[in-house]
């Protein structure tokens, strides 16, 4: 959807107020058939992943919870009963980021369709809205979350806080106000108390254990973004300034209140077109390095028992947070720069089950683990994240295609 530049009033807003205007007047006959197509393609991944890892202790927990908590049965739990919508939400995210598989929005660092994804079906099915009404939820849903994490970006994690989980609550709260109808003045009201539900922060990155919690960084902005708009359909009103105020969100969270990236090639350029569908069952971090050690490999044929050493170079994200050379839980597994090394070389780093007890105990993995050294590089620090990730976005369908794999794999 192209806005007409001639309007003053459109001009002369605030970048949050374009975005809310933008997502307030916008409806499916805006936007063109490929943004459809490609939502369906990232749904059809999204239903893989959470299908995937429905059967994992912290699957099974959120579920067992959701279900107990119940509600009206309006909405359902992936693979179980049906429960209300937040509960449904809540579960249905969790599953989504439950495996590291999840689609990922490299600008705003986050898992946009996990998020966004469980919080407009549970709504849509609630509701009994149509499927072109839920799919245009999402698509404006991560013009959202895509749109205000580009902004916050690497000063999020900085920060210590975690990107899907703090900026996903607006990307829920835009995709549920879109359901329910909401004027921008209720999309704004949405905001302002989604804002003060954003929640998330990344201290399992540096501990070994107990880092179950990152599953729900996923199932928490999909309940509290529905509840922000559930509250605002009511009536209930938040700060208008709760995003770029001088004690909204971007200056709470990324210690800055500059928000002109949100309203970038708004209407132009949508966000689920960057969006990138993950191969590896790791940390995206990791993605260049696994890709090369695999060309390594395959080029040079070498015997994987003969390496003495290992040594990495990248910028400091790939390592901050991510040395953990003995963890002991799945998602530390996932995060740690030396196991996924001597997974990619020893074992499928596309596998889920490459990072489970029986190959942290391995001491083959854990001897190539201990091989491997890691540094800052500046030159490599000036390409993150714009080109880090390049491959990710050349290789569309044939990940789709991997995922759909699983997908199919685990049902039948």
């Amino acid at each position: 959807m192209i806005k007409n530049e001639s309007e003053p009033s459109v001009s002369r807003q605030a970048p949050t107020d374009q975005l809310v205007q933008f997502l307030a007047e916008t409806s499916e006959d805006d936007l063109s058939p490929h943004l459809f197509m490609r939502a369906k393609e990232l749904l059809i991944d999204h239903l893989g992943v959470a299908y995937c890892g429905i059967h994992l202790p912290w699957s099974k927990m959120i579920c067992s919870r959701a279900l107990a908590d119940g509600g009206p049965p309006e909405s359902t739990i992936y693979g179980h009963g049906r429960v209300g919508a937040r509960n449904a939400a809540l579960a249905n995210a969790t599953l989504a980021h439950a495996i590291e598989l999840d689609d990922t929005h490299i600008p705003s660092l986050s898992h946009m369709s996990a998020v966004i994804f469980p919080a407009a079906l549970a709504l849509a099915e609630a509701r009994h809205a149509s499927g072109k009404d839920f799919l245009t939820a999402y698509i404006l849903g991560a013009e959202a979350m895509g749109r205000i994490g580009r902004a916050a970006g690497q000063s999020l994690i900085n920060a210590a806080f975690h990107p899907t989980s703090t900026s996903g609550v607006f990307g829920s709260a835009a995709a549920a106000a879109k359901l329910l109808k909401l004027d921008k003045n209720g999309i704004k009201a949405s905001f302002g108390l989604a804002a003060s539900m954003a929640s998330g922060v990344m201290q399992f990155s540096l501990e070994t254990e107990g880092t179950m919690v990152k599953r729900l960084h996923a199932g928490l902005p999909a309940d509290h973004g529905l509840l922000a708009a559930l509250l605002a359909a009511d009536g209930f009103s938040g700060p208008s300034g709760a995003i770029d105020g001088q004690r909204g969100f971007l200056k709470a969270f990324a210690g800055h209140t500059d928000s002109e990236s949100i309203a970038h090639e708004l209407g132009r350029v949508f966000m689920i077109e960057d969006v990138s569908i993950k191969l590896n069952a790791c940390c995206l971090h990791f993605a260049t390095l696994v890709d090369t050690l695999n060309e390594c490999r395959f080029d040079s044929e070498f015997p994987v028992d003969q390496i003495e050493a290992i040594e990495v170079y990248g910028p400091k994200a790939l390592l901050n947070g991510h040395m953990e050379y003995r963890p002991k839980s799945v998602m530390a597994a996932q995060y740690s720069l030396p196991f996924v090394t001597a997974v990619t070389l020893l074992l499928d780093p596309r596998s889920p089950t490459s990072y489970n007890e029986q190959a942290m105990s391995s001491t083959a993995v854990l001897a190539m683990a201990d091989r491997v050294t890691a540094f800052e590089d500046d030159e490599l620090e000036k390409l993150f994240p714009s080109l880090f990730y390049l491959l990710y976005f050349s290789l569309p369908n044939l990940f789709l295609l991997y995922s759909l794999s699983y997908f199919l794999y685990h049902l039948y």
